[in-house]
């Protein structure tokens, strides 16, 4: 019977000993980062509050029996500080570490536990259970892939969600978005625990043809497998339907291309239309003949019709031909430029020959002012080839200079003034020592000259000269 009554009040004296432990202590459990994967640690924060009426002193201690070599996941537990005084009625904070086994399974929940013990009265001490999941070190980043279907085309948007499920940064890791129809790859970064939205771009070629297609994400960090993800995503019909216009234009024509491309996955019925003036409409020819022509407000609506299947292209030319108008408005152009010119420069220089007899030629320069601007300072120089001799026969007007050389002779006149509408003539005779029938060309004769400050030149004709015939 004594027996019975000491265990009855040992079991009492236990189950009293932690009530009043709860009553001078409490331990509220902070989980940091639960989920790691094997060799990193799990992270927890201890709030602990003093409940008793004086200032105490605890400590933050582990069971050796909880980590290795007794367990097969916890290596190791610290905390941060493993003791720590807290005044009556204060709260204070303690981070506790528990280090993972590298070895440690993965996939699997566990669960160990630290002590918060006061120094000061020994029976007051909290048990306190932390729990931790160990992921694969393939899990550690987790790929939801958000879009379901994507359209052919260019630069088309995959949105993909990125979760870094551990509390350190995952830096520099490399994306590989891989399928059938296209693939990419691409370098992020994570901090811990956050969630990332990437939007990849990808050219998806307008032959993909409408299906279910194996989307393969995954994710390396220094050729490690990070993470992974596969899915099906959809190509849907795409009716894209472009349209280019290009004009060719030439001398004498303009060739309008109108240009239907399918760049869709699924053939399609489409249309070119194009608009042209009564004028334009008389001088177009087509490739293809229009499907309609008619004249709406005084223009002609023009209509092909096709059916284009996928990546086909299909052209329209309307060729044009301006040939008339080009050439009326080249001759109008050249007559207005050659006036323009002729009131630009005001000078009209032309030369002419007479036989005299035998070998014995008269040379003529003229020149007449056609401007209302009198001329100033002119100089006319006067090249013959070596075989066409200059006599000293040179009319009322003299040449300031005469020079000889073995290529030919040069001879220069100078004129103070040339009046308006005024004409001067220069005349010179020359003596031809091909004493055979030949050809001889007079070079032009050039002359410079002022018209209000401004320094011009003109060049008279060139003249054929057959010796014993002179061809005016």
């Amino acid at each position: 019977m004594r027996k019975i009554i000491c265990l009855s009040l040992i079991l009492m004296l236990f189950l009293i000993t932690p009530v009043m432990a709860q009553d001078k202590i409490s331990v509220n459990v902070t989980t940091i980062n639960r989920e790691v994967y094997a060799g990193i640690p799990a992270l927890f924060e201890l709030e602990i509050t003093n409940n008793q009426p004086v200032t105490d002193t605890f400590v933050i201690t582990s069971n050796a029996l909880t980590k290795a070599p007794f367990s097969d996941v916890v290596s190791s537990i610290f905390s941060e500080p493993n003791r720590i005084t807290i005044v009556n009625g204060q709260t204070e904070k303690v981070r506790v570490k528990v280090i993972t086994l590298a070895n440690a399974e993965p996939k699997r929940k566990y669960r160990t536990q630290v002590f918060v013990k006061s120094l000061d009265h020994p029976e007051i001490e909290e048990e306190v259970y932390l729990f931790l999941s160990i992921i694969p070190s393939n899990d550690i980043i987790r790929i939801t892939p958000l879009t379901e279907s994507i359209a052919p085309g260019n630069n088309v948007p995959i949105e993909v969600s990125f979760n870094n499920r551990i509390s350190y940064d995952m830096n520099n890791f490399e994306v590989h978005l891989v399928s059938d129809v296209f693939e990419d790859v691409r370098t992020l970064s994570l901090t811990p625990n956050q969630t990332l939205i990437d939007i990849f771009n990808v050219d998806l070629d307008t032959s993909a043809k409408v299906g279910d297609y194996d989307l393969f994400i995954r994710a390396y960090q220094e050729g490690k497998l990070v993470g992974e993800s596969k899915s099906i995503l959809k190509v849907v019909e795409n009716l894209d339907v472009q349209e280019g216009l290009t004009i060719e234009k030439g001398l004498f024509s303009k060739i309008i291309i109108i240009a239907k491309d399918n760049d869709g996955n699924n053939a399609v019925d489409t249309s070119v239309r194009y608009k042209l003036s009564p004028f334009n409409h008389f001088l177009s020819s087509f490739n293809i003949e229009p499907n309609s022509d008619m004249k709406i407000d005084d223009m002609y609506a023009l209509e092909w019709n096709f059916n284009l299947k996928p990546r086909q292209t299909q052209e329209v030319r309307i060729k044009i031909d301006y040939l008339p108008l080009i050439l009326l408005f080249a001759l109008v152009f050249i007559g207005g430029f050659l006036s323009l010119n002729w009131y630009m420069k005001g000078l009209r220089v032309y030369k002419s020959v007479t036989h005299i007899h035998d070998s014995e030629y008269k040379i003529k320069v003229h020149l007449i002012n056609t401007s209302k601007d009198s001329l100033t300072k002119l100089q006319v120089i006067e090249v013959l080839p070596r075989l066409m001799h200059p006599n000293r026969d040179y009319g009322t007007l003299r040449p300031e200079s005469v020079k000889h050389g073995i290529r030919g002779h040069k001879m220069i006149w100078e004129i103070h003034t040339l009046l308006p509408k005024e004409e001067r003539i220069i005349s010179y005779n020359v003596r031809s020592r091909m004493y055979m029938v030949g050809n001889l060309m007079l070079p032009a004769t050039l002359v410079k000259y002022y018209k209000k400050s401004k320094r011009l030149k003109v060049k008279s004709n060139r003249l054929p000269v057959i010796t014993g015939l002179i061809k005016e």
